[in-house]
């Protein structure tokens, strides 16, 4: 059934960087009455509250400070960094999309820092920073949209998809019957849903009361619902980005500093702690999702002056990097309660923390030994290479506690359409961002992947939308 004469062209659902994205799109591809409907009393969903880095290839940044890069050399990275799991079709257009995305976002008035920075362990630099982070980008996306004559209706959450033979013909927002000739669901991931986060992502759920998300209220899941009322193909399961705390305060840090040792329960070393957040999550997973930090006091007695280097990945526009758990009044203040176990041998400190004496003394042993040469079994740098030797010796259990993106949802293809369980496209219904599924894997690829796949699905659903009317 065709959607009623009185239909709007688009219905976006979200207003976050893939929503603004898809509405603003695909008004300049031709679509004339384009509608955005915001669950929440303000713009910008989970992208308001983020760092605002972004992953492209072959971006103008990039051939400006003669950085060579392509779709290709990004698509071959992502893929074997996900273990070549994903659809390589998707994984193709996103890649295809992400620089020119980029771009278009400096067009539409995003400024961004004259910089590209590494957001994991790629081969080439593809990372770009919004001068005024994720609300910066919402700020000049709602303006553009202003401009256009795109509606934002905030704070009218849309209740469920309205079908008829098998297409989507609208939503009920709010109260009203909504009518459109297509419906671009942007609704976010689900990582402020408890419920969502134990039956779609149980591994998470080791956390236990620790769990906490970073993101906005309305990241709800409500994807998941639209997709299944449309008998859609959900993908995804049990993926998305966490990222190691320690349980003192809920603060966004995405990295634990790389002087630190980090031991399983049995008391080994697993992973380079410097290393990428998305193998650092990846990491926990095959390790019962539990882990120790290890240091001595040494780390209470550092100079503020001439402090050694903490982490791989730096951001220059963001100033210094500062833990928010690992600064010397926070541990001092949790030692003193109790909260980190305190302890005058490497062995008595392991029987407190429930690990084989024998096993840790063996890999502080070791660890010492290598950072004495500045060679490290997992592959750590030299400069984050500090020996644990100076009594007392403390240990703090860490859990990947905090969510940052949640990984399952809506399925689609190269075109942003969501599909059927025939892997058919649902005709009128499109998703971009975080609310689809199957653009993750279990390892998150590095910094400013999410804000990648809003802005390239986002371009590539309001296209394809357009295209239909």
């Amino acid at each position: 059934m065709s959607p009623k004469e009185d239909a709007i062209d688009i219905l976006v659902v979200g207003s976050g960087l893939a929503g603004l994205t898809a509405a603003i799109t695909a008004r300049q591809a031709g679509a004339e009455l384009v509608l955005i409907a915001e669950s929440q009393d303000v713009v910008g969903g989970s992208t308001r509250l983020c760092d605002g880095m972004i992953l492209g290839a072959n971006t103008r940044l990039q051939r400006k400070h003669g950085i060579e890069d392509s779709a290709k050399n990004f698509f071959n990275e992502y893929m074997a960094w996900t273990q070549w799991e994903l659809p390589g079709g998707l994984i193709k257009a996103f890649t295809e999309e992400s620089g020119p995305a980029i771009d278009w976002l400096e067009e539409q008035g995003v400024e961004f820092h004259d910089l590209v920075i590494y957001g994991g362990s790629e081969n080439i630099p593809r990372g770009v920073v919004a001068k005024e982070k994720g609300q910066g980008i919402v700020n000049v996306l709602a303006a553009k949209a202003k401009s256009l004559d795109i509606d934002i209706a905030i704070g009218q959450p849309v209740k469920s998809l309205i079908i008829r033979d098998g297409a989507v013909v609208g939503a009920i927002v709010g109260d009203d019957e909504v009518f459109a000739r297509s419906v671009i669901l942007a609704s976010g991931g689900y990582g402020a849903n408890p419920v969502k986060v134990a039956k779609w992502w149980p591994n998470a759920t080791s956390a236990g009361d620790w769990l906490w998300y970073i993101g906005a209220d309305g990241a709800q899941g409500d994807a998941l619902d639209f997709a299944e009322q449309a008998n859609a193909r959900i993908s995804g399961f049990d993926r998305g980005l966490r990222l190691p705390h320690p349980n003192f305060v809920n603060a966004q840090e995405p990295y634990i500093p790389g002087w630190q040792i980090m031991v399983n329960a049995q008391g080994t070393r697993f992973v380079d702690e410097s290393s990428p957040y998305g193998a650092v999550d990846r990491a926990f997973s095959l390790n019962d999702n539990k882990g120790f930090i290890i240091f001595d006091d040494q780390a209470l007695h550092v100079d503020p002056d001439n402090e050694m280097p903490a982490y791989k990945q730096v951001v220059p526009a963001f100033g210094k990097r500062r833990s928010a758990s690992w600064n010397v009044p926070m541990m001092e203040e949790m030692i003193e309660k109790g909260a980190i176990t305190q302890a005058n041998s490497i062995a008595e400190l392991a029987q407190k923390l429930g690990i084989s004496p024998e096993q840790l003394e063996h890999t502080i042993a070791q660890y010492n030994a290598g950072a004495a040469e500045g060679i490290d079994a997992f592959g750590k740098e030299a400069k984050f290479l500090r020996p644990v030797v100076q009594a007392p010796f403390y240990g703090k259990e860490i859990r990947p506690a905090t969510i940052a993106a949640t990984g399952t949802g809506p399925m689609i293809d190269n075109k942003a359409r969501v599909v059927d369980h025939n892997g058919d496209p649902i005709p009128g219904l499109f998703a971009a961002g975080e609310a689809t599924g199957g653009f993750l894997g279990y390892v998150y690829a590095g910094s400013g992947n999410s804000l990648a796949g809003c802005a390239s699905f986002g371009r590539i659903a309001g296209k394809s939308a357009a295209s239909t009317l």
